[in-house]
């Protein structure tokens, strides 16, 4: 996906030079290319038999099926083809393939000789899972290969510096994104040994650093928890969003058979549920639930104050860039597959944006001359960071305006007045189930562990037409060590009950000069 990159370069430390492998066919559209190219990105031929993506200098037929850039959505050249050609034509392509590799490999060890960064996502496709898929084996292979030719020539090897980048949401235009660096790998000493023990070494440091659930349910049940332990009215949660959502899905998956849990896992799903069949997010019912209607009436009138002056405000940028919303949107609707949403969103807000900054700059510049052109690019910078600042603000308080409504008018005062007692009930059900866990002398190895379903990255529902793709493989899961849980569920406990929130996740100030996401989905 095309915003993992940006994403890197916006993040890496130092501010040092990203390169990025990336799949030859993008560059069959000029745009992609123009944008990859900003991006640092390399072009990879891919054997049209093994798939592969991986140069190898030391066997230019490598049956290596492992592809070193992430695709930016599943495109239908991903379809498995029926194979009809000859062993010699199969040959040629697979020589034709790692010709161009070559040229790759040389200029990745030039990259990396001149002390560069090459970004590679060992996964090799875009997928919607609640986990990362199997990586596959080219990142190790290539690195060890490296490794091996710096040796020979006196150079040190290059490590392997695993990133977490963990979206709270990633549908939303300005979703809140924790980056997560890990400790390097040192290559050197997996030479000599199987390219699969570098590998998993990788996917262990990736996991200390991303969020995986084994299935949804788990997923959702883990989401409703974080948001009923740490309400986004209350708390600033990016700054620990990795570590809470682990020991989340550590208490609902890892010890998910403790007695204590699976009561709290049911409710929170039912609790879920409820709420999606409302339409509503859990923001509002906390609101409901914790404040008397004096409270709520005045919550009320201040959010439809800020709407009204954050609606001015942003209005100017709203009449300039909402065609980019109004487009994505309709686009989406027809795409099945969620991954892409984001992508096209992204590529959007990058293409159309200095489109339209140029041709209302050249509208000035015929029309008024050079100052034309120079107050009015200055005049769409002024409105673009204004925007930029009230628009979440915005959003959000027409957000809990309409839960608030809904919740008043449609959903009834007798359902409202459940919906935040089953919310209040499991507020205290998952406090109480925290604290029966998080024991020094927890046996984690007696709990059995599973069963979980094995999700399926393509929708259900996919529309009459629509492509398929080979599902990628899954890992396989197994529990973190005693060791582990129990720190987890030691920091979880730690965490919820904090008085301050000084011990873990930071307090939201009352007042924000910096405008940021804090809406949630359900």
């Amino acid at each position: 996906m095309v915003m993992d990159p940006g994403i890197l370069i916006a993040t890496t430390p130092h501010r040092r030079q990203n390169h990025y492998w990336a799949k030859d066919s993008i560059w069959r559209s000029k745009l992609m290319g123009f944008i990859f190219d900003g991006l640092g990105a390399v072009p990879v031929t891919r054997n049209a038999k093994s798939r592969s993506l991986t140069p190898d200098p030391g066997n230019s037929l490598s049956r290596d099926t492992t592809e070193l850039a992430d695709s930016p959505c599943p495109s239908p050249d991903r379809e498995p083809r029926t194979r009809t050609t000859t062993a010699a034509s199969d040959v040629s392509t697979a020589s034709t393939s790692a010709s161009a590799n070559a040229k790759l490999w040389e200029a990745t060890t030039k990259m990396l000789e001149s002390g560069e960064l090459v970004g590679v996502f060992p996964e090799g496709t875009s997928y919607t899972l609640p986990h990362f898929i199997q990586f596959k084996d080219g990142l190790a292979k290539s690195a060890i290969e490296y490794a091996k030719s710096a040796q020979k020539a006196g150079r040190p090897s290059a490590p392997i510096v695993p990133v977490g980048i963990n979206y709270l949401d990633k549908e939303l235009w300005r979703s809140s994104v924790a980056v997560i660096y890990g400790s390097p790998v040192s290559v050197d000493e997996f030479v000599g040994r199987p390219v699969a023990d570098l590998t998993q070494q990788i996917q262990d440091r990736v996991a200390d650093a991303t969020v995986n659930a084994p299935d949804w349910d788990t997923w959702h049940a883990a989401q409703i928890a974080r948001k009923v332990l740490f309400p986004a009215a209350a708390f600033d949660l990016v700054p620990r969003y990795v570590p809470v959502m682990q020991a989340l899905i550590t208490l609902i998956a890892d010890v998910g058979n403790h007695p204590a849990v699976g009561p709290v896992k049911s409710a929170a799903l039912a609790y879920h549920a409820s709420l999606k069949r409302h339409g509503v997010l859990d923001r509002a019912v906390y609101l409901v639930g914790t404040h008397d209607p004096a409270q709520i009436g005045a919550k009320a009138l201040f959010h439809a104050v800020q709407l009204v002056i954050t609606s001015l405000l942003a209005l100017p940028g709203g009449l300039l860039y909402g065609a980019i919303f109004l487009l994505t949107d309709m686009h989406n609707k027809k795409e099945p597959y969620t991954e892409c949403h984001a992508q096209t969103k992204g590529l959007a807000t990058l293409t159309l944006v200095p489109l339209i900054h140029f041709g209302m700059t050249l509208l000035g510049l015929i029309a008024f001359g050079p100052i034309g052109a120079v107050t009015t690019e200055l005049t769409l910078i002024a409105v673009s960071v204004v925007f930029h600042y009230v628009v979440d603000w915005c959003i959000e308080s027409a957000q809990i305006l309409h839960d608030l409504a809904v919740l008043a008018v449609l959903v009834g005062q007798d359902e409202t007045r459940a919906l935040a007692r089953d919310r209040n009930t499991l507020h205290v059900a998952l406090m109480e189930t925290v604290k029966a866990v998080a024991t020094p002398d927890l046996d984690v190895d007696a709990l059995p562990y599973g069963p979980f379903r094995q999700e399926q990255s393509a929708p259900t529902d996919l529309p009459k037409g629509a492509p398929t793709f080979p599902e990628p493989s899954h890992p396989e899961w197994t529990r973190p060590s005693a060791d582990v849980v129990r720190r987890r569920l030691r920091d979880l406990d730690a965490w919820v009950h904090a008085t301050d929130g000084a011990e873990g996740v930071p307090r939201r100030p009352a007042m924000r000069w910096r405008a940021w996401p804090v809406r949630e989905a359900v």
